[in-house]
């Protein structure tokens, strides 16, 4: 997670978090909103993660 949020920046977070309460009127609605980007967010590092462990892996079966 804590390297999304680095690459993506504190800023961003923030403003999507200002456009999560301009667009949404409800408490529950927002905890919603907000509960869906974090697990995309999650979702994505561990893509990221899984491309990381994959390129270790072919440069460990490389000829050296």
């Amino acid at each position: 997670m804590k390297k999304i949020l680095e690459f993506f920046g504190a800023n961003v977070i923030g403003d999507i978090g200002k456009v999560i309460d301009n667009l949404f009127t409800s408490d529950e609605e927002r905890i919603q909103a907000r509960n869906k980007i974090m697990q995309v967010l999650k979702e994505k590092e561990l893509e990221l993660q899984k491309m990381q462990t994959d390129i270790i892996i072919a440069e460990a079966k490389g000829n050296w």
